[in-house]
């Protein structure tokens, strides 16, 4: 229907597709909308132009004798259309984020998300737009101020981020292929792996460090919090993070959320007598405003920080030969020396067991491993 007219297509009503030369349609459905049928490598797409109590019947043509040439040109006219409005990488990010935050454990992961973006990557790309974005740029912020050599763990974060960024604009085909991806991989230069294991205090050692930690000036949270992270062989930010709503004092039971665990499943904890004597230790640091925090940093409303703890190891003197998560290693050492299975020291540390043993695992072994906790408290010692 190439004479197609105004008065026509304002009087059309009945549902359908109507012609109106060069590909152009009238398509009647709830609305009337103008839409452009064009074959792009082979493939038949339509192009939405626009609604008709918006767009009139010249303007439609315009537009699609517009895409026509750009189709002549060897180009596709709805990814030339999108890339009218692709997204610099900080919008890139921001939308990347919004839709990826729901399924990552809790707020903090995200907001360290944000942080490391803020510090290392925006200054840099931020204001760019993601399809202006190249191999080169991305090798400018890896190598600002050495981050690669110098930090390398954060330098493999920053560089996943940023892929991770752009990988969301491929697909939404702002950018033909990720600037951050396989192809700068030969201007990266190689490191030596080195295993790198947390320094850890020898087992036979951990009641005389804990009552010269008792003797020393850190406040009584962090005290009391190191001794329940050893008591329990768990990680900093679940210990710091314990809530009294997870502790069942009679029952012996500290039930650690998913989002807070490393694995994202939730984790039980046997008490032995001696964590117990902790948390009652620790009733007389519960705040006034109302907080949940078993250990509070000093406001009384937040967690202690991670450095509090490592700070505690440094002023009983053992800071240069231990760390905090090094416990953890302390307690896997006596576990298996004492002669337990190791599947329990496993279960104890929450570690996601591999392989067949791990896809056929249905219990978490929590009254097995209740002995073990007892007489690992008994070994370390009560509250001074």
């Amino acid at each position: 229907m190439a004479n197609m007219t105004a008065a026509r297509a304002k009087a059309l009503k009945e549902p359908g597709r109507y012609g109106a030369g060069g590909g152009l349609y009238l398509r009647i459905r709830a609305t009337k909308v103008w839409v452009q049928r064009i074959t792009v490598n082979g493939v038949r797409r339509d192009i939405t132009i626009g609604p008709f109590d918006l767009v009139s019947l010249a303007e439609a043509r315009m537009v699609a004798l517009q895409n026509r040439r750009v189709l002549w040109e060897g180009k596709d006219p709805i990814a030339e259309r999108r890339r009218g409005g692709v997204p610099t990488f900080r919008a890139a990010a921001e939308r990347t984020l919004a839709e990826r935050r729901a399924n990552w454990r809790g707020d903090r992961y995200a907001e360290a998300w944000e942080r490391t973006l803020a510090r290392y990557v925006l200054p840099t790309l931020g204001t760019m737009r993601v399809d202006a974005i190249r191999g080169d740029d991305v090798l400018r912020v890896l190598f600002h101020e050495d981050l690669w050599n110098r930090k390398p763990t954060t330098a493999q974060r920053v560089r996943q981020q940023i892929r991770t960024v752009l990988g969301w604009a491929q697909a939404r085909e702002f950018v033909e292929r990720n600037a951050a991806g396989e192809a700068i991989d030969g201007a990266l230069p190689k490191r030596r792996r080195r295993a790198k294991s947390h320094r850890a205090l020898p087992h036979a050692e951990v009641r005389e460090l804990l009552a010269k930690v008792e003797e020393s000036r850190s406040r009584a949270a962090v005290r009391l919090c190191l001794r329940f992270l050893i008591l329990t062989a768990a990680r900093s930010g679940e210990a710091r993070g314990a809530r009294w709503s997870e502790i069942d004092v009679e029952g012996r039971t500290w039930t650690v959320p998913g989002e807070r665990m490393k694995a994202g499943k939730e984790h039980r904890v046997p008490l032995s007598p001696q964590a117990v004597a902790v948390l009652e230790a620790a009733r007389q640091l519960r705040s006034r405003k109302g907080c949940d925090l078993v250990f509070p940093g000093r406001s009384g409303e937040r967690e202690l920080k991670d450095m509090a703890l490592t700070n505690a190891l440094w002023s009983a003197g053992v800071g240069e030969r231990a760390t905090v998560h090094g416990f953890r290693s302390t307690f896997s050492d006596w576990s298996a020396e004492r002669g337990n299975a190791p599947m329990l020291a496993e279960a104890a540390l929450a570690h996601t067991v591999q392989g067949v043993e791990g896809a056929y695992r249905r219990t978490d072994l929590f009254e097995e491993r209740r002995p073990v906790m007892d007489a690992w408290g008994e070994y370390v010692g009560a509250v001074a």
